[in-house]
């Protein structure tokens, strides 16, 4: 710009604006030159992540867009290869697909961090992470959080836990008083203090409550009631077969009422529902779970070390990244870079998101997010 300590710069991507929802607007680049009379514009044309291929494919989406500025990336890497489109039955079988190749890959000499899988909405993560675990896939969720990170499910896997070995007392603690039951933080303490002056378990001490003198009536039977709940429920859970273990699990957490409880905790009707759901989601990955493995026997046992490894590589904030499929949003993907991309639910009403359509919304926002996941990938 003419005249002394007038000069500024903007540098920016209208077809990469994807947060109207913050407030961002891609005006502010297209109208640049309106307010600012005599300001040069250059166009940085040069992709240096991505194969043409590729530049092809995001070009082709977001051409689409018709107030934006005129541009065609390109690379000096060469054409690459294709981009794949795959048309699946559904989500379990995207899911199954993307795992699948994952494997293949591996198996082929590449690395797990090596691939990403975005999504439009943090709710597609759930198949794509009952998946990844029972095909033994390592992954990390980015910008969202993991199904088996959330309190119900947390909850609903200490049940079943403690039904498979009563003497995890890390489970038995969290859930002892789920939904309350009259077990409360004293209860508890009396009872570790017996099973310590007695040098048993603390489910041993709950089997003994009669027993325990500094107990309440009210207590005595509280934890009396637990006790019989959980040993009329162990067997059916400990011995079912592939095809009643769905049915058997079911029934449980029914029994537990924990539908209830999350009910009465009095959150906004949208929270409770997603609360329900994934309370579901546990119930549908046990019978997945069945369909998927070849034991016969301890199926309960080792459906619960499989979501263990899970909860376990989620935990592991050190090794975060390492060696591990990254999950996560296309909003949360915005200048990150992997070799390998999988955009999943490329549908109506997933990508271009029902709310868009619906609320009559231009599709430019949802082309610049597809523009932006095609664009995060190198090979």
């Amino acid at each position: 710009l003419a005249g002394a300590g007038e000069n500024l710069c903007v540098v920016g991507d209208d077809d990469q604006s994807s947060y109207a929802w913050r407030g961002a607007a891609g005006d502010n680049i297209l109208s640049f030159a309106r307010h600012f009379a005599g300001a040069r514009e250059v166009i940085l044309d040069q992709n240096y992540r991505s194969t043409n291929n590729i530049l092809r494919a995001a070009n082709s989406v977001i051409v689409n867009n018709a107030s934006r500025k005129e541009k065609e990336l390109w690379s000096a890497s060469g054409d690459g290869d294709p981009v794949e489109v795959v048309a699946c039955g559904g989500a379990e079988d995207e899911a199954e697909f993307v795992a699948h190749t994952i494997q293949r890959m591996v198996y082929e000499g590449h690395s797990f961090d090596e691939f990403a899988v975005l999504y439009r909405s943090n709710n597609q993560n759930r198949i794509l992470e009952e998946t990844m675990a029972l095909e033994k896939v390592p992954y990390r969720i980015i910008g969202g959080q993991s199904l088996f990170d959330k309190k119900e499910v947390r909850d609903a896997l200490a049940f079943l836990s403690v039904v498979q070995n009563p003497f995890d007392e890390v489970s038995l603690r969290r859930i002892v008083n789920v939904p309350p039951r009259g077990i409360g933080p004293t209860t508890v303490q009396r009872l570790t203090e017996y099973a310590e002056s007695q040098s048993v378990a603390l489910w041993t001490a709950m089997t003994r409550a009669e027993a325990v003198p500094a107990l309440a009536s009210r207590a005595r039977s509280a934890v009396g009631q637990f006790v019989a709940l959980m040993n009329e429920h162990g067997p059916a859970l400990r011995e079912a077969t592939p095809s009643s273990i769905g049915d058997s699990v079911e029934t449980f957490l029914e029994v537990l009422e924990l539908r209830d409880h999350i009910l009465a905790a009095d959150d906004a009707p949208k929270i409770s529902a997603r609360r329900l759901e994934n309370l579901d989601q546990v119930i549908h990955s046990v019978r997945r779970f069945s369909e998927y493995t070849d034991a016969q026997e301890s199926l309960l046992d080792e459906f619960l070390r499989t979501t263990a490894l899970v909860r376990d590589q989620e935990e592991d904030e050190a090794e975060a990244a390492k060696g591990k499929v990254t999950l996560m949003t296309l909003h949360s993907a915005k200048g990150l870079e992997f070799p390998y991309v999988f955009l999943v639910g490329m549908e109506e009403d997933i990508l271009p998101h029902k709310r868009t359509i619906e609320e009559g919304q231009a599709l430019g926002e949802e082309r610049r997010l597809c523009y932006v996941g095609i664009t995060r990938a190198r090979q």
